[in-house]
């Protein structure tokens, strides 16, 4: 409505000044009318207004050059008009050539820069993958380790397509070895000279053999140590090389180790979960990198993933849950056979020869009383010449097999050990343990002692010494 007042108006005061104005006035307001019915027919096309009474006779009569009017209207609507993608911007600015717009016009400088710091980067990324594989394909050196498996043959050097494609694969897998390889390639170091060697190697785990831990919501973690352990572990520790190996990292069973052999008597050596390989989640303990021979060495563990690289030297036990038992009594005289045996050079075939291996005790004693009843029936003697030669009957003693000696000698050994170890490194301890006690020197007494004229190291000295002499007081008290 207000753009039809607005044409109205105009129309009446063009009509009111028609015979006065000039020529160029009359074209400005011409032009000015086209604009406004320009507008009016834009403001037609959004809404639907009341049609305009400015008809072209009205205009007409009004003094308005109608031609005129309509050739400004086309030229506005041409100049608002925006090209479209089909027509050629030529036809609407003659003599004009078209701007053609390219994707790089529509970069920053900052975007420039990027992309092409990202191009460099991508070269040098692409370079330095080809060095690196090309290195890697390259022939094996002397000193490297190409860590083969058991049976995998070495690959030879050279370079054809295959062969270098193969020293890269086994080079790329290579390092991944150090997450599930054990990190060194000998467990053990190498054995001492024959006369100092024990006969046979025991490698015996700790979770759910020697101890088991459970879980209490009041108390927490509780672990309990299985009975019979100490003598054991002292008993076999005189014929048998023992070898702590556990399947959990060492910073979680020091603690227990301590406790379980706190003056280093028990065990030869003790690996933990860093000694084993990791495949498919399982931990496995390979005996191969012990560094012993393989015929003479037996595993004591209740998980068959641990020794399924080699089941052939498994001695298997059953998981101990906690309660009181005496299974691991009952293997000494099993493992006292074995390592008895002076000529024997691989324990795997005895192994394969019980039916249950969860029941080895069981079937041993059962053999060993065949055994020892063979041998009393064969080695039976007189031991009364003169009751034989007077007529007299003479009474039949049978001589004792040699695995009895060898278990006399067996005996002789832990007692002599354990009462070294009560004499000796337990009374060492506790003579340690009293001089920390009475060795009372503090900053203080140390400072005073210096204002006083006193050096402080004959201070230290002088208590040192009293501490040293009353233990060695207390020492022969107790004797």
């Amino acid at each position: 409505m207000s753009l039809f007042r607005a044409s109205t108006s105009a129309a009446r005061v063009l009509a009111r000044t028609r015979v006065a104005t000039p020529s160029g006035i009359v074209a400005r307001n011409s032009t000015l009318l086209a604009k406004l019915n320009q507008s009016r027919h834009y403001a037609e096309k959004k809404s639907d207004p009341q049609p305009s009474v400015l008809s072209e006779d009205l205009l007409a009569k009004a003094g308005f050059d109608m031609d005129q009017i309509e050739e400004n209207t086309k030229k506005i609507g041409s100049e608002n008009k925006e090209p479209s993608a089909n027509e050629n911007p030529t036809d609407s600015q003659e003599g004009e050539k078209p701007r053609k717009r390219t994707r790089r016009n529509n970069k920053t400088s900052g975007d420039l820069k990027r992309e092409k710091w990202a191009n460099v980067f991508y070269l040098v990324l692409f370079g330095v993958t080809g060095a690196s594989c090309t290195y890697m394909s390259r022939d094996w050196e002397e000193d490297e380790n190409q860590h083969t498996k058991l049976g995998e043959e070495p690959i030879p050097n050279g370079y054809t397509p295959s062969l270098m494609y193969q020293r890269f694969k086994k080079r790329f897998d290579n390092i991944f070895l150090f997450f599930s390889e054990p990190t060194v390639d000998k467990l053990l170091p190498d054995a001492p000279p024959e006369i100092y060697r024990r006969p046979m190697t025991l490698v015996i785990s700790l979770e759910d053999l020697l101890v088991h831990s459970e879980w209490d919501p009041k108390k927490g973690w509780r672990t309990a140590k299985r009975p019979g352990l100490d003598y054991f572990l002292l008993y076999l520790s005189g014929f048998y090389e023992i070898v702590l190996f556990s399947d959990n990292y060492s910073m979680y069973v020091e603690k227990t180790i301590q406790k379980l052999d706190p003056y280093n008597a028990y065990f030869s050596a003790v690996l933990t979960k860093e000694a084993a390989k990791l495949q498919d989640g399982k931990v496995i303990k390979d005996l191969s990198l012990m560094n012993r021979d393989m015929g003479k060495i037996v595993i004591m563990d209740p998980n068959p993933d641990h020794y399924s690289l080699q089941p052939e030297n498994a001695l298997p036990i059953k998981p101990w849950d906690g309660s009181p038992d005496d299974t691991l009594i009952k293997y000494i005289p099993f493992l006292e056979y074995c390592a008895g045996l002076g000529g024997l050079k691989d324990v795997r075939p005895i192994l394969s020869t019980f039916n249950n291996c969860e029941k080895i005790p069981e079937e041993f004693a059962v053999r060993e009383a065949a055994l020892r009843e063979k041998w009393n029936k064969d080695h039976a003697q007189g031991n009364n010449f003169a009751a034989k030669l007077l007529g007299l009957p003479t009474a039949k003693t049978a001589s004792k097999m040699p695995l009895d000696n060898f278990r006399d000698r067996a005996q002789e050994n832990y007692v002599r050990v354990k009462k070294y170890i009560e004499d000796n490194i337990k009374a060492e301890e506790a003579r340690a343990n009293a001089m920390m006690a009475n060795q009372k020197v503090t900053l203080g007494s140390l400072a005073g002692s210096y204002l006083e004229g006193s050096n402080p190291g004959e201070v230290i000295a002088q208590r040192m010494l009293e501490a040293q002499t009353q233990a060695q007081s207390e020492g022969e008290k107790k004797a």
